[in-house]
């Protein structure tokens, strides 16, 4: 896949997603300090905007500088529900990007405060690793999974086509409760790929194979409400002060622009990386506030 077969993916689950906000004409601003004169608080993206597989993106150790020397707050908001924070903050400090857990809302964060514990056993669909939270959980490689009460869909690391069309064919003999904490259909790498996300197993399946279909990130909103909850709790600021800063339209710029805050669009390294990003908002209907093609 590439960045316009992805983009077609995206638009053709548009009914799942929210939806569009008025035409709008981007603000198409410099460098990071113009980027950071548009809001006073900001949600970081990770993919695409902080880094790009194992490595960071060029400029992205300067944003950070440049919002912590404005005293500016801000947030990484981010899909990756593979594993804890504290993993993500070891990760991030490995490509010098500097990340306390509190720092950090991730999916599988917010699928953990939604999620009704009960007596049920979930099949988790991800690699294993300790739970943050009490539950009874099965993985895949296990013994078990497939007669799960329910599923938590965390990552595609251990999943493959196989396993998907076993699952499907299981879902139809007995329709279960599914969540999905990253509905991302794929995720850029730095070598161009552009590997399948727990997404693109569910919301591109027909409606039918899910009776109780729960997907927790961007861009829906209980991500961001659990974001702009602690947001407010912190520091005293409403959705119409937050930037959401991404290199995506349907996940990042789509859901801001639905819960009311400011998005902006990085051109540069991740998902429109090398392409002319007004033809892909023109298409899709989805503008964000502010686009920025490089930070240097």
């Amino acid at each position: 896949m590439n960045s316009r077969a992805v983009f077609s993916l995206y638009e053709g689950v548009r009914e799942h997603l929210p939806e569009a906000l008025a035409l709008k004409t981007p603000l198409h601003v410099k460098d990071i300090d113009s980027l950071l004169d548009q809001a006073g608080c900001f949600f970081l993206d990770a993919f695409g905007v902080l880094n790009v597989g194992t490595k960071a993106i060029p400029g992205a150790q300067q944003l950070l500088k440049r919002l912590r020397a404005r005293g500016l707050p801000f947030l990484m908001l981010t899909n990756s529900a593979t594993l804890p924070k504290s993993y993500l903050c070891d990760k991030l400090g490995a490509m010098g990007l500097a990340f306390e857990p509190h720092d950090i809302v991730s999916s599988r964060e917010v699928l953990w405060s939604l999620l009704p514990f009960s007596s049920n056993n979930w099949g988790i669909i991800g690699e294993r690793h300790e739970m943050e939270v009490p539950l009874r959980v099965t993985l895949q490689e296990d013994d078990g999974f497939w007669e799960s009460d329910g599923f938590l869909f965390l990552s595609t690391g251990c999943w493959d086509d196989a396993l998907q069309a076993k699952w499907r064919e299981a879902l139809r003999e007995r329709p279960r409760t599914v969540w999905v904490a990253n509905p991302d259909l794929t995720a850029p790498r730095e070598d161009g790929a552009f590997p399948k996300q727990p997404g693109f197993y569910t919301l591109l399946e027909p409606a039918s194979l899910f009776t109780d279909l729960h997907s927790v990130g961007k861009p829906f909103n209980n991500v961001f409400a659990y974001a702009l909850h602690l947001a407010k709790k912190r520091w005293g600021v409403d959705a119409q002060d937050v930037m959401m800063v991404g290199d995506t339209l349907h996940t990042d710029v789509l859901g801001a622009n639905a819960m009311g805050m400011k998005s902006a669009l990085i051109e540069s390294y991740g998902f429109f990386k090398g392409l002319e990003t007004l033809p892909f908002m023109h298409q899709s209907g989805i503008f964000p506030d502010v686009r920025l093609s490089a930070y240097m």
